[in-house]
């Protein structure tokens, strides 16, 4: 220190730029010691430069200790402390050894520098490491001087920066005892402390499964519990219940559980010292019982279903015109739960929607009561239920003709009614609904039908009066009398539209030119007549059907014409007009004719099946079927309308031509 003093005071003080030691003879040291070139003190001067500012050339002129003097003066610690001391000593020694100075210059300011590098180098290397160790105790805020501090100080400071009771905290603390080393303290820094870390890093991986392995359990437990409460109670579980022990928990389902299964098997775990057992019932013993249950209340359904369904059914078959109700009730018998319920809940209200019956043009009808199950007729015997001013009652259905009505569409929503069996129309007579002549079309013959979304029955509402064709009194007997009424939505007001062709046995046929051949004779229908003169013969209207010889030609040539709802129109090639029932006539052996194409009523005929590829053709107004007169089966045999027999004579086949 006292030399460094004494460069200090001499570079300080001395005067000129430099001058030599008090007493000295400079001309025996010129001659006695060696001095360094420019060249080399240029060199030298690099080991700490580049400097700033420049130093001026009349530095590098300067005698060697003088230099010396120089360079310690410029030399900076820390970056070059080895040469700031080798510089000190090299002037300090001068007095003894004139040529320190010289060798300082030409060697131990390079060595001196290469110390300087390696002490750098090392100091680097030395706080990268601890860099890197204040990284495993999430050390922020680190400074050069923390870096710089002594290494047990630096330990310490580590040791209060890592996590409580970790690894990393353990082993600092080990070596930080009075009898550890700084060896020791060194491997902490440089490779102890991420051992340890990854040791810490190993047990909060192995805690963290841990707490999620349990976070699992207990939310699979929760879960198995809830869905155990459910299914064995039907209810929702409450916070006490999932409070209890499994054991607990089991038997309050053995307690509170609604199937059998449930509970008996609920009471065997109970029973069990076995934790195993209560665990198992509650995540899959249940269930199993659970299921067993409802087996048992599935098969006690399936009966009761099918008793439902079998009693719709057959109240659709007493009925007679419900055949998709019907279908749809025989498919759900022969099908599994599920679509028994489905048919029940909704099925079967789908299936009756498209079995209603709404008002159109030239349908034929029977009106139904809805209070009594009873139809609308014209009361009398024979001839008098033809008179005008017959009065209309109920009774009891019978498809016969003083119950069927022909609707023929006066406006958008407004109907003429006219009977079948009297050819007279629906009109209000006093207070009492009676018939008419139809030729006025005044608004005492017109009804409006006005829906009953709930089942798709229909008030019959009076244009003229504004009132509704009503049972009197509500009544349900044969003869109850059918009057006005006002608005009361009661059932003796409500009227089921039932279209007599509307039957499972009514089919569909493909439209197209066919022959139509009788089953009995095996000859054809065609339009009797000449066919070579125009409008007679079997050109003419009113032209009769006879059977003959299936040998083609236009007269036995039909085309199937589709008019909705499985009816349809028969034209003829020949004439081009259409099979009709002459005059809308009903009484048994009523002609069978060809009359120009309307579509209405006397022309439109159904497909009825009758076994074998076979057919009935029924009129969709009369309801009578095309019949061969008397069984004939010769060439001309005649064909006309009668009441069903099912017999040969009233089967037909069609062969597509």
């Amino acid at each position: 220190m006292r030399a460094i003093a004494a460069l200090t005071v001499v570079s300080t003080f001395m005067s000129g730029p430099f001058t030599t030691a008090a007493g000295a003879d400079p001309a025996a040291v010129v001659a006695q010691v060696t001095e360094a070139t420019v060249d080399q003190k240029i060199e030298a001067l690099n080991q700490i430069g580049p400097l700033t500012p420049t130093p001026p050339a009349s530095t590098y002129s300067l005698r060697d200790c003088d230099f010396v003097i120089f360079v310690w003066d410029k030399a900076k610690v820390p970056d070059n402390a080895r040469v700031k001391e080798a510089a000190a000593a090299a002037f300090t020694s001068s007095s003894s050894d004139p040529e320190s100075c010289y060798r300082f210059i030409a060697q131990g300011i390079f060595t001196a520098h290469r110390e300087d590098q390696i002490e750098r180098l090392r100091k680097s290397e030395r706080d990268r490491q601890r860099l890197e160790a204040a990284k495993i105790v999430m050390w922020t805020g680190l400074t050069q001087a923390d870096l710089d501090c002594e290494l047990k100080e630096f330990v310490f400071r580590l040791w209060e920066r890592a996590k409580p009771n970790s690894e990393v905290k353990t082993k600092a603390a080990a070596v930080l005892t009075p009898t550890s080393t700084d060896e020791q303290r060194t491997a902490y820094v440089v490779t102890e402390i991420f051992a340890a870390r990854t040791r810490d890093q190993q047990r909060e991986l192995e805690e963290a499964e841990r707490i999620e392995r349990e976070r699992r359990e207990r939310l699979a437990n929760e879960s198995a519990r809830a869905s155990a409460w459910g299914v064995a109670t039907g209810t929702t579980i409450t916070d006490p219940i999932k409070l209890m022990t499994d054991r607990e928990f089991v038997y309050e389902i053995y307690r509170r559980g609604t199937g059998k299964w449930v509970k008996a098997e609920a009471g065997v775990a109970a029973g069990s010292s076995e934790a195993s057992a209560w665990k198992a019932y509650i995540f899959t013993g249940v269930h199993a019982a659970h299921q067993k249950d409802l087996e048992d209340q599935n098969r006690q359904e399936a009966v009761e279903t099918a008793a439902r369904i079998k009693e719709i059914l057959d109240r659709a078959e007493r009925d007679g015109f419900m055949p998709n109700l019907a279908s749809a009730a025989r498919a759900a018998l022969g099908a599994d739960l599920g679509a028994r319920r489905l048919f029940l809940t909704a099925g079967q209200h789908e299936a009756f929607k498209r079995d209603q019956i709404k008002p159109s043009n030239r349908r034929v009808v029977e009106l139904q009561n809805m209070g009594s199950g009873s139809c609308l007729q014209t009361a009398g015997v024979d001839s008098d239920a033809m008179n005008p001013g017959a009065y209309m009652e109920l009774w009891t259905c019978l498809v016969g003709h003083k119950q069927l009505w022909e609707l023929f569409q006066y406006d958008n929503d407004q109907y003429m009614i006219r009977g079948m069996h009297s050819k007279l129309c629906l009109s209000v007579l006093g207070q009492n609904v009676g018939q008419t002549h139809c030729d006025s079309g005044a608004g005492i013959l017109r009804w409006k039908f006005v829906e009953n979304p709930a089942d798709g029955t229909f008030q019959m509402q009076n244009v003229a009066t504004g009132r509704f064709a009503t049972a009197l009194s509500s009544g349900v007997a044969n003869g109850t009398a059918i009057v006005e009424g006002g608005n009361t939505k009661t059932p003796d007001q409500f009227w089921r539209l039932i279209d007599p062709t509307h039957r499972a046995n009514v089919l569909a046929v493909e439209s197209g030119w066919v022959q139509v051949k009788g089953v009995e004779s095996g000859r054809c229908l065609q339009t009797a007549g000449i066919w070579d003169v125009p409008g007679q013969g079997a050109n003419a209207d009113l032209a009769e059907q006879e059977l003959w010889d299936c040998v083609g030609g236009n007269k036995m040539k039909w085309k199937i014409v589709p008019l909705g709802e499985n009816k349809y129109a028969l034209e003829n090639a020949q004439s081009g007009k259409c099979l009709d029932v002459r005059y809308g006539d009903w009484p048994n052996g009523s002609a069978l004719i060809q009359f120009a194409c309307h579509y209405g009523g006397t022309q439109q005929f159904v497909f009825v099946q009758g076994g074998d590829n076979t057919y009935g053709l029924q009129s969709a107004l009369t309801l009578r079927y095309a019949d061969v007169v008397g069984h004939h089966t010769e060439n001309g045999s005649g064909v006309d309308m009668w009441e069903f027999t099912g017999l040969a004579n009233q089967r037909w086949t069609l062969a597509y031509v």
